[in-house]
């Protein structure tokens, strides 16, 4: 194994990057994305044998590129991205930058939020967010600018994941450090989410308001603020018509992912005319590209194939348990939230009640964890359902009572 010839240097480091960033930029802007990619893979190559320190660095950014840009649209085999994933660490290692002492250590972090991605990418929330823990645990000598980054992203991992409490404290660090006026807005909708799936309605309604004012609505804070708006007052109010403004043809929110929320919405609540001024799912796959939301659209098409009756009904319900074994793909955790509310009740509307109280169950549990255990029904739309025969809500002592204590151990 070779050695590298020379220190690495801060400075010397982000001159390079940024030179090379530059450099990708020019390419890009000639050759297009492919054009890029097949450079960058030559000089990875390239320098595969030249092992002064300069070198060195060079290729480990070009790599640093590479992954970064399969995180976004996913072109490497599974194999080439571990070699690569791989290839980084051993040139840290050689380069003498450990994880912990070093001032370099940020490039261990870097590379983990990069690796993050590439799982989130994947659906594997888990794992992307432990590396992104992974990623904060090693960033000494990074600046207050990428701390913060790094602040935004754990705060979006942990929101995906329902752990709303952590979102919004990694979210007001972030906001704490220099970070840009995307990520600063990211954060902004972010702390709203946060408290709005948490069942703080008062709190997510005030801020937005507060942030509103700082945004032109067709900008593209703007337009995630007033679909945080539609949201909150179909929790609040039972209001749906900002919603339906918001996608109706010509909108700003006239895309599928936006209207097949608006469609779950609509099957959440109470009455049923918010359903019918909607499209149904299956002319929505032939109208926008799903890209980025088939998964949702799978669901929708499953829940709206339960009306169904020419089918019989235990086909309808395998349909939609098999679209809901996925819901990991989906976008976010007021996603699934929604896909199992709106399942509850559509399934309880054609008598399939055991189905219903399975759903109606999944969507308590997400809710008490979006609140720490403070409220079971976050949305404010499934009380009336939890008052039905089929459904019944956990009362701990009585599960206590009833279920954790063994007669025979309580006779002893």
């Amino acid at each position: 194994m070779f050695q590298i010839k020379g220190k690495w240097q801060i400075r010397m480091v982000e001159h390079e990057r940024e030179e090379i960033l530059k450099q990708l930029e020019q390419i890009e802007s000639v050759t297009g994305r492919a054009g890029r990619r097949t450079y960058i893979n030559r000089k990875i190559n390239e320098l595969a044998e030249i092992h002064d320190h300069r070198s060195q660095l060079h290729r480990l950014i070009y790599l640093l590129h590479l992954l970064t840009d399969h995180s976004q649209s996913e072109f490497l085999k599974p194999g080439d991205v571990n070699d690569a994933i791989a290839l980084v660490r051993n040139i840290l290692r050689l380069a003498g930058i450990d994880t912990s002492s070093s001032r370099l250590a940020y490039l261990h972090a870097e590379l983990n939020q990069i690796v993050s991605k590439i799982y989130a990418r994947q659906h594997d929330l888990w794992t992307a967010a432990w590396t992104q823990h992974t990623a904060l645990s090693t960033l000494n000598g990074a600046s207050d600018t990428l701390i913060g980054k790094h602040h935004v992203a754990l705060g979006n991992r942990m929101l995906r994941l329902g752990h709303t409490a952590l979102a919004i404290n990694y979210f007001r660090e972030a906001i704490r450090k220099p970070i840009t006026d995307k990520q600063l807005a990211i954060t902004r909708l972010g702390i709203i989410r946060s408290n709005r799936l948490s069942g703080n309605i008062a709190l997510a309604r005030m801020l937005l308001l507060e942030f509103k004012r700082e945004y032109d609505p067709i900008s593209t804070p703007g337009r995630y603020l007033l679909w945080e708006e539609a949201c909150l007052d179909v929790s609040e109010f039972q209001s749906f018509s900002r919603m339906l403004d918001c996608v109706k043809s010509g909108s700003s929110h006239h895309s599928a992912r936006y209207i097949l929320e608006a469609i779950f919405w609509a099957r959440t609540m109470v009455t049923r005319d918010s359903v019918s001024r909607l499209s149904k799912a299956s002319s929505i796959a032939r109208r926008f590209d799903l890209e980025g939301s088939e998964s949702f659209w799978k669901i929708a098409d499953a829940t709206e194939n339960l009306l169904n009756q020419d089918i019989d009904l235990m086909i309808r319900t395998n349909l939609l348990g098999k679209r809901l074994a996925n819901t990991t793909k989906l976008a976010s955790i007021n996603q699934e939230m929604l896909v199992y509310l709106a399942a509850a009740r559509t399934l309880a509307r054609v008598g399939a009640f055991q189905f219903a109280s399975f759903c109606l169950s999944e969507y308590v549990s997400r809710s008490l964890k979006t609140s720490n255990g403070q409220d079971d029904d976050v949305l404010k739309l499934a009380d009336d359902l939890m008052q039905r025969p089929w459904f019944k809500r956990p009362e701990f002592d009585e599960a206590i009572e009833d279920h954790i204590v063994p007669p025979i151990i309580a006779a002893c």
